[in-house]
């Protein structure tokens, strides 16, 4: 399948056009095989990913069925690189069971309260390889997630970069 070597700006929902490039580089600076979303809503992130990593596939976790995400996704001709689990991230037993250092890219964009993003990211860290890219969104807008995300790099002794060019002040980093 030949991927777009350049992000295209989609018109169809809210995605600025600073965030989906910012996200769409990342993607491309790093190069994942096997992505996790958690935090689905319209599938702008999960079209980003897709377009911009032909060569990847995603799962994307979210409580809410996201019919606008899968006709997106539908609509780009990215359906078998994708899976939908409709899932609470909170709840351990709901999520698909998944081994150890499955991804190597894992981008939180769930519920936002500090609690939560504290258990997404343990979730996706868990289950991200050696060398995996872990992306928080919404860092520089939204207090509770950047409490959790600072709390969680303390303890991984770990920091944070700023996704360059990212409106919402994303952050990722880079497991060992």
């Amino acid at each position: 399948m030949r991927g777009i070597m350049q992000w295209q700006p989609d018109e169809s929902g809210p995605m600025s056009a600073g965030y989906g490039k910012a996200y769409f580089d990342l993607v491309r600076l790093r190069r994942p095989r096997r992505g996790l979303e958690i935090g689905t809503e319209t599938g702008q992130s999960a079209a980003n990913f897709l377009l911009a990593a032909p060569w990847g596939s995603l799962v994307s976790l979210d409580i809410r069925p996201c019919v606008e995400a899968r006709e997106r996704i539908e609509r780009l001709g990215l359906l078998m690189r994708w899976r939908f689990c409709q899932c609470n991230s909170q709840m351990p037993d709901q999520v698909p069971a998944f081994h150890r250092g499955h991804f190597d890219w894992v981008y939180v964009d769930g519920d936002h309260s500090k609690g939560a993003v504290k258990k997404d990211l343990a979730l996706g860290w868990g289950l991200l390889s050696a060398g995996g890219t872990l992306v928080a969104d919404d860092y520089s807008m939204v207090p509770d997630v950047k409490e959790a995300c600072n709390a969680f790099a303390l303890e991984k002794e770990i920091l944070w970069t700023g996704v360059d060019g990212h409106p919402h002040g994303a952050v990722w980093m880079e497991k060992p």
